[in-house]
């Protein structure tokens, strides 16, 4: 007669934690763990959402919603835990960073889409990592309720191109609700630029798909 050898789940556990208790928390010689980010409120309200590494991996650039009331931001870390965050974003009155921020080829700077009060996610800004000015607005106002697309699981953009030269977006910029393909200059120097040809009504630009050196761009228009 067969007989069912498995052992009851409650057994498991003890013998789970006195392997895990076996091992010494860090190999010998290894450095301490360091926490990088300051002080959140709590595991419900306070949280590091999203962060990026500098493509030297000294530092780790992240977006934070602290909780408690605190202003959501994006900080730069040194990767070794030595200095203090530099704060590179910081939500006010009028406006507040929203996820994902995108980093430069060369890390030097990111650009993010603003979320303005009473207006929606509608304004693209550029910001130097090392906080050396304040961060440039690159878009200028939309059409009442216009918005830039955003997306943190599919390819709406927005996107770095043209080995960091210029920045694409997708938003509804001049009619309502239709959504239309844009490039403007990371730098601000020109304003931005509609890569679509012209659409016709109810019809809007979809997904996005990048050559790989950024200086061809393919998308859908539904």
């Amino acid at each position: 007669m067969h007989k069912d050898l498995r052992l009851p789940s409650f057994r498991l556990l003890p013998v789970l934690l006195l392997t895990l208790g076996a091992f010494p928390s860090a190999p010998p010689g290894a450095q301490a763990t360091r926490k990088l980010n300051g002080p959140l409120a709590s595991s419900f309200s306070g949280d590091v959402q999203a962060f990026q590494l500098s493509p030297d991996g000294v530092h780790a650039l992240a977006y934070l919603e602290p909780g408690a009331g605190a202003p959501r931001r994006i900080e730069r870390w040194r990767i070794d835990g030595s200095g203090s965050p530099l704060v590179l974003v910081e939500a006010n009155a009028e406006r507040t960073p929203m996820l994902p921020f995108v980093l430069a080829p060369d890390g030097s700077a990111l650009v993010y889409v603003s979320f303005e009060t009473g207006l929606g996610p509608a304004a693209l800004f550029r910001a130097s990592c090392d906080g050396s000015a304040a961060p440039l607005r690159l878009t200028p106002p939309f059409v009442q309720y216009g918005a830039i697309q955003l997306s943190v699981s599919i390819p709406l953009g927005p996107w770095i191109t043209d080995g960091g030269k210029r920045v694409l977006y997708q938003a509804d910029a001049e009619v309502q609700n239709q959504r239309e393909l844009w490039s403007v200059p990371i730098d601000g120097s020109a304003p931005p630029v509609r890569i679509n040809s012209a659409l016709a009504p109810n019809v809007s630009s979809g997904t996005v798909a990048l050559s790989p050196d950024g200086s061809e761009v393919a998308f859908v228009v539904r």
